[in-house]
């Protein structure tokens, strides 16, 4: 397995020469999500939908494919699994918090690589996606953990600029998990096959 070192590498490499367009979709992708999140019903319409755009983003610039500002809002495709995916993964957090606050964290890292594998296998359903990523992230959860450790320092500057640090950090950060996602589906499908 390639260790994080290596993956957030990938990750600055595969930006270098899109910093601008990805300040550009992470800007707009904030004032959409700022705008829904007013409302329980315009997030849960808007927010899961809009993540796997911008995950679609990042999975088009992993794999040096051609990627455009209206890929952004490629998860409307697929509105009514991104609508029942956000409402099951409420659900099952909440369940799992409800076993103490960490069997709810562990949960979240279970569910970590939803938006990719929506984004990635738009034909899926909200309960494939869902199990698909249990079963990716089984046996690396804590290297996920320590993956969103390394960005904590960017997460906690970009919260000391008033949220304007978050145009970079969020790319960077979902440009790894995404390089993280693809190394563990191919490690997984050299194992199966």
């Amino acid at each position: 397995m390639v260790k994080n070192s290596e993956i957030t590498r990938l990750a600055r490499e595969n930006l270098r020469g899109k910093w601008s367009f990805m300040v550009l979709v992470a800007l707009i992708y904030y004032v959409v999500i700022g705008g829904a999140s007013f409302t329980f019903i315009g997030n849960c319409l808007i927010s899961v939908a809009m993540g796997v755009g911008f995950s679609s983003i990042s999975l088009k610039i992993a794999r040096k494919q051609e990627t455009q500002l209206g890929d952004l809002f490629s998860g409307f495709k697929i509105f009514l699994e991104t609508f029942l995916l956000y409402l099951l993964l409420v659900i099952f957090v909440f369940l799992w918090s409800l076993l103490l606050i960490i069997p709810g964290i562990i949960a979240l890292f279970s569910y970590s690589f939803v938006y990719l594998i929506a984004a990635d296998e738009p034909d899926l359903l909200a309960m494939e996606i869902i199990a698909k990523s249990k079963k990716l992230t089984r046996g690396h959860k804590w290297q996920i953990f320590r993956l969103f450790w390394r960005f904590f320092g960017w997460f906690l500057l970009s919260c000391m600029t008033f949220g304007i640090g978050f145009l970079w950090s969020l790319p960077y950060f979902n440009q790894a998990l995404t390089q993280l996602y693809l190394q563990i589906k191919q490690e997984k499908a050299e194992v199966e096959s």
